[in-house]
């Protein structure tokens, strides 16, 4: 449902796959970065143990709830300036391109 709505926001907006797709990227990037960075810098190297490994990224992921909820607000806010920026540029250029056709007329 969030995602539902998320999406009607960012269609009613004027955004192109493209640059939906920056917003979604950035949320995602914001949501898993603290759970890699808790696995890695919290449990260290497991030498491959298969359940030890299981349980170090279990462990990250339920610690970094916190971080992952501020990371998503982060990267989401983060990828809709990107998104923006692309649209601002994506418009600019077709204002250019009618002007190009008005002078060839």
């Amino acid at each position: 449902m969030v995602i539902a709505e998320i999406n009607h926001y960012l269609r009613k907006r004027d955004f192109n796959l493209r640059e939906r797709a920056n917003f979604y990227a950035g949320m995602a990037v914001g949501i898993l970065a603290p759970i890699v960075a808790t696995r890695y810098v919290a449990f260290g190297d497991v030498s491959g143990d298969p359940v030890k490994e299981v349980y170090a990224w279990f462990a990250s992921a339920v610690t970094a709830i916190p971080l992952s909820i501020a990371g998503g607000v982060t990267g989401g806010f983060l990828g809709l300036l990107s998104a923006d920026i692309l649209k601002r540029e994506r418009n600019r250029r077709k204002i250019e391109n009618i002007g190009e056709l008005v002078e060839a007329n």
